[in-house]
C-alpha cells in the first residue's frame, strides 16, 4: 500500500511525498519481509528514480547500486531489472556529465542483455 501511494505521487510529480512513502515502504520491507529481495530492490530503484528526477544524481546512484547489489547477490529476478539498474546508473552519470562513465554502464547493460536474451 505504501509503495502504491508513492507510485501515485511520483506520477503526479509530487516527489517529496513519493520519496516519503517509498522510504516508509522500504522500512516495512526491511523489518517485516527482509527475504523479499525483489520487493526491496524495486523500492530502492523507485527511490533512485525520485532522486534522479530531483537531479540528486549521487544519491540516486547510491540507491541504484544498492538494488543492483541485491540482484547480483541473490540472483537476478529478471534480466531486465539488472540491465535497468545499469542503465539508471548510466543516466545518473550522464546527468553529472560523466559521459565516459555513463557509457561504460550502458555497455554493461547491453552486454548483460546480449548474454541473457
Amino acid at each position: 500500500m505504501l509503495h502504491n501511494i508513492g507510485m501515485a505521487l511520483y506520477k503526479e510529480k509530487k516527489y517529496d511525498g513519493a520519496i516519503e512513502f517509498y522510504e516508509r515502504s522500504l522500512a516495512v520491507h526491511e523489518k517485516f519481509d527482509p527475504l523479499n529481495h525483489n520487493g526491496i530492490a524495486v523500492v530502492l530503484i523507485n527511490i533512485g528514480n525520485v532522486l534522479y528526477q530531483q537531479s540528486k544524481y549521487d544519491e540516486a546512484i547510491d540507491f541504484y547500486q544498492r538494488a543492483l547489489a541485491i540482484h547480483e547477490t541473490y540472483g537476478p529476478f529478471n534480466h531486465v531489472s539488472v540491465a535497468g539498474c545499469l542503465i539508471d546508473i548510466g543516466h545518473s552519470l550522464k546527468g553529472k556529465e560523466k559521459f565516459n562513465e555513463a557509457l561504460a554502464f550502458y555497455n554493461r547493460a547491453l552486454d548483460f542483455y546480449e548474454k541473457h536474451s
